[in-house]
């Protein structure tokens, strides 16, 4: 694969369920592992790649996907798009860190 890409990183049961969606959708990936210390205490870091032109597709697809199997993303994502917490309906600015009143995390920074 050409200019592969890090489409996700996460366990190998995720990993191989949206290699899965991408190859059931036609987008060509592959999986990609380092393996964990030799004392057992570290995992193994599983990572699905795509090519560099395939990235938007992917992770459109993988997007949609979450959705699909997340229904109350949608509903979280449009109570924020008017916003307002998805937790408890309070009024909040578009770049709140918190709700001011339940104090759900709405942005996360890193």
């Amino acid at each position: 694969m050409e200019n592969a890409i890090v489409a996700r990183e996460g366990d190998l049961k995720w990993i191989d369920e949206l290699y899965n969606v991408l190859i059931q959708s036609g987008i060509s990936c592959m999986v990609t592992t380092d393996d964990g210390c030799n004392k057992g205490c570290c995992g193994d870091k599983y990572r699905l790649m795509v090519s560099s032109q395939d990235t938007e597709r992917a992770n459109d697809r993988i997007e949609e996907y979450y959705a699909e199997v997340h229904p109350e993303i949608r509903a979280s994502k449009a109570m924020m798009s008017q916003g307002k917490c998805p937790a408890c309906s309070c009024p909040v600015d578009p770049e709140a860190v918190e709700c001011p009143d339940c104090g759900l995390t709405l942005l996360i920074i890193e």
